[in-house]
């Protein structure tokens, strides 16, 4: 996967039978700074699939609120996070946002668990 330095994913690749290339334009993110409780936003991006020789084009809608700070504990430590629900085209997300890693904590798809994860850790770049 490729993200932007907000963490915007550019592209990305899913391995099923051939590889399946993902191109997103503008950048898919959960996030659009600052963050407050009660922020809700929704972007349209346009999805390019690429699978072998075919190329198909998709928009897709994105929808996110920030519903409360939660403190969460994963492997890389214990943070003060942002609660996020997100909706893609009817698919729902929880993530977790927490500044002091500058990244999430954890995420849960509601819908297809490749996508869920906790930070095992984080190293911030100065």
């Amino acid at each position: 996967a490729v993200y932007t330095s907000d963490w915007g994913l550019t592209q990305e690749a899913i391995l099923e039978a051939d590889v399946v290339w993902l191109l997103y334009s503008p950048p898919l993110s959960l996030l659009s700074f600052p963050l407050w409780i009660g922020k809700e936003w929704q972007r349209t991006v346009v999805v390019s699939i690429q699978n072998g020789g075919s190329f198909v084009t998709a928009k897709r809608t994105i929808s996110v609120k920030v519903l409360r700070l939660d403190e969460v504990r994963v492997s890389a430590g214990t943070f003060q996070a942002a609660r996020l629900e997100a909706q893609v085209d009817g698919a729902k997300a929880t993530c977790w946002y927490a500044p002091e890693a500058q990244y999430f904590a954890r995420c849960i798809s509601g819908d297809d668990p490749r996508y869920d994860f906790d930070l095992v850790r984080f190293n911030l770049v100065k």
